[in-house]
């Protein structure tokens, strides 16, 4: 007890750790240079799952993530936004159901929850979905999501609660180091914070601000057609019924519960997110979300497309999540991950422990950030929502 400790980005994975780290901790500090939930958090659709997610040690982290989120549920709090009552998925066409067949295969090996229902049990789950009758329709029943600036807002009220400071506005160029170890952090303005413990929760900006301490911890790039990058498009209000999480032929939608929108995810359309731009809601991606949302479901048809904004996965260079002390210099926690909302609260509590209580989790084994000491090829990145 009495430590101070400093967490950079204040994200959904610094927020969460940060709240775990005050019942721990004397003096608890998250800084950032932006405003609670201005990078990664902010822009994700918010999907809660371990689907596809290996190798077998990162779909159990996520298994028993999505369980602590089923126990957040109980707090009133969240109701508006955590909607934890699965997902449907189905494919039509030959190919894709063979597709779906194999990924569902594995999933179902791992013990991983998934049913399969009949045409009319989709639609009285959600009435206004099209679907074809040659159609395989899956249901996942432990998935779910959340609508991510009222999940800010919460993490935010439970961690300033708990007596942890927020520092926004605070861009961090580097790391004050004194024998081999890091003893805070150093601001873009030269001002600096001590703390005993430095945790980087930084998303995107991880590899660049490790390297200011030697520490490599290779992320995917944000480039045209890497996979660190996402297009969500925002719809107006549309007159349809949906009250969970669906994947359809080329889409992913959720409700948007908090203002009556949807948000739509195209598959295969990643690739067409530039790097700082702003998509045109009318243009070429916001027109075919809206024509491929129309497609699968009722109530589109005087909707159309608000906001297309492209989001920022933190997607490690093996695709796995990194948690873990740094190697080769003392005092410096890292933590980096593309299922961010997914393990927030989870890794909130099994982080918290190795840094506060100085415990070693058996759960983190395989996501040390010294697996990167040798160079790692670049791997490929399914398209997926960005969560």
């Amino acid at each position: 007890m009495g430590e101070r400790m400093i967490i950079v980005g204040a994200g959904a994975l610094g927020l969460a750790i940060a709240e775990r780290l005050a019942a721990k901790a004397g003096r608890v500090i998250v800084v950032d240079q932006g405003l609670p939930g201005g990078g990664t958090s902010g822009t994700s659709f918010g999907w809660l799952n371990a689907n596809a997610k290996v190798p077998r040690s990162y779909h159990r982290l996520n298994v028993d993530a999505v369980e602590v989120w089923r126990r957040a549920a109980n707090d009133r709090a969240t109701a508006p936004w955590l909607h934890l009552n699965g997902r449907i998925q189905w494919a039509e066409a030959v190919a894709e159901i063979g597709e779906l067949d194999r990924a569902t295969a594995a999933m179902r090996a791992w013990d991983y929850p998934v049913e399969s229902i009949t045409l009319a049990e989709a639609r009285r789950l959600e009435p206004d979905l099209r679907i074809a009758p040659r159609a395989e329709v899956l249901l996942w029943p432990s998935e779910g999501f959340l609508v991510p600036p009222p999940a800010i807002e919460w993490l935010v009220t439970r961690a300033r609660s708990s007596g942890v400071e927020i520092l926004t506005a605070a861009p961090v160029a580097g790391f004050g180091v004194r024998r081999g170890a890091v003893r805070g952090i150093v601001l873009e303005d030269g001002s600096a914070l001590e703390a005993d413990h430095v945790v980087t929760c930084a998303g995107r900006w991880t590899e660049s601000l490790l390297s200011t301490a030697g520490v490599h911890v290779p992320l995917h790039s944000a480039t045209p057609g890497s996979p660190s990058l996402g297009l969500l498009g925002y719809t107006t209000a549309a007159e349809t019924r949906l009250a969970r999480t669906i994947t359809g032929p080329g889409l992913s939608v959720r409700p948007d519960t908090t203002t009556g929108r949807y948000v739509l995810q195209g598959i295969g359309l990643d690739h067409l997110a530039i790097p700082g731009e702003s998509p045109d809601p009318g243009g070429e991606v916001g027109r075919e979300l809206i024509a491929r949302a129309r497609s699968l479901m009722a109530g589109f048809e005087a909707a159309h497309i608000d906001e297309v904004r492209v989001g920022y996965r933190a997607v490690p260079a093996d695709r796995v999540t990194v948690a873990g002390w740094a190697p080769g210099i003392g005092g410096l926690y890292v933590v980096a991950t593309h299922s961010g909302w997914t393990l927030a609260l989870h890794l909130g509590e099994l982080v918290a422990r190795e840094v506060a209580d100085g415990t070693v989790e058996p759960a983190l084994a395989d996501f040390r950030p010294d697996r990167f000491a040798a160079p790692v090829a670049a791997a490929v990145v399914e398209s997926r929502p960005v969560h």
